[in-house]
């Protein structure tokens, strides 16, 4: 079945991409989503932006689909409740967590699933992978929790079923070559069921800048697979906010 997806999920712009260029892409394909890689750090690193490019960004981007993808000791500051790694997360609509669950304490699981909770008009994600595999366990239940079923830089040879009972994404050597064929093989495993997919290595050029003219053109591609929004982003929020209360 063909896909129907909510996101396409664009990951790992820098210090050098101005906030008001992803804005007006955002206004031609309003399905995208600015994934926003975190390392906590008040300088930029590689294509890891400065925390103060981070609060740039959310004001500019205000009304586009958005994730910040926590990397490193930022979990673990997060579930700690690290003022300013909350106040990072702050307005974006997703936040992921990247980490492998041997990583952390039980404790830390048990204190990630209330930190989840108190956050309900987020969604956060989790990498399903087979450092992770026991994960699903430990987040049992929780709604607002998603899987990024994630394969790093490879594409797998068969796509996995999705998760029953819990909101999938996948990710996994996806890019421009190889983008229209795989969204086809995603659409077919999982019923077309897949909210997102997420690409960040193929978006960077010879010189490893995220290039703005790469994700123009996985965006036009994308779109027969991705859903037109309705709404304004602000306003998506507001429903979503309403339902969780209710």
């Amino acid at each position: 079945m063909k896909l129907s997806m909510q996101y396409c999920t664009l990951t790992g712009a820098d210090e050098a991409v101005d906030p008001t260029a992803l804005a007006q892409i955002a206004k031609t394909y309003p399905y995208v989503e600015w994934g926003i890689l975190c390392s906590g750090a008040p300088v930029a690193v590689q294509s890891f932006p400065s925390t103060t490019w981070i609060e740039r960004f959310k004001l500019v981007c205000d009304d586009c689909n958005k994730s910040i993808h926590l990397c490193g000791n930022t979990v673990e500051a997060f579930i700690r409740g690290d003022s300013n790694i909350l106040r990072l997360v702050r307005g974006f609509d997703r936040v992921q967590l990247n980490f492998r669950q041997a990583a952390l304490e039980p404790v830390s699981l048990l204190r990630l699933r209330a930190r989840i909770a108190a956050y309900p008009t987020q969604i956060f994600i989790t990498q399903h992978n087979t450092g992770n595999a026991s994960l699903l366990e430990s987040l049992a239940g929780i709604k607002n929790h998603a899987l990024l079923i994630d394969y790093g830089n490879r594409v797998p040879e068969h796509w996995p079923d999705p998760v029953p009972g819990i909101v999938c994404g996948y990710a996994g050597g996806l890019g421009q070559d190889n983008l229209l064929m795989e969204l086809i093989n995603i659409g077919a495993i999982t019923d077309g069921s897949a909210q997102w997919v997420d690409m960040d290595n193929m978006l960077r050029d010879a010189k490893n800048n995220f290039n703005l003219a790469i994700a123009e053109a996985i965006l036009k591609g994308a779109k027969p697979f991705c859903i037109q929004p309705r709404y304004s982003r602000n306003r998506q929020r507001a429903v979503m906010y309403q339902r969780a209360v209710m």
